[in-house]
């Protein structure tokens, strides 16, 4: 899977809000009666995805 914001590689899942780590995406894991706070976990910052401190990847132009 791809870093939605640089397209780096991803590596596991992190809570945007706790940190928490997962080799997988824990469905029970919520904050505020949700799971959506576990995203993608970018492997070159190792932040959340939401929180990714990469440049993005720049645009590739339509031919």
């Amino acid at each position: 899977m791809q870093c939605p914001k640089c397209q780096g590689e991803t590596k596991g899942w992190k809570c945007a809000i706790c940190g928490s780590e997962s080799a997988e995406h824990d469905d029970n894991h919520k904050h505020a009666g949700s799971d959506r706070y576990c995203t993608m976990k970018c492997n070159a910052c190792g932040q959340a995805d939401v929180h990714c401190t990469c440049q993005p990847a720049p645009a590739i132009a339509a031919s």
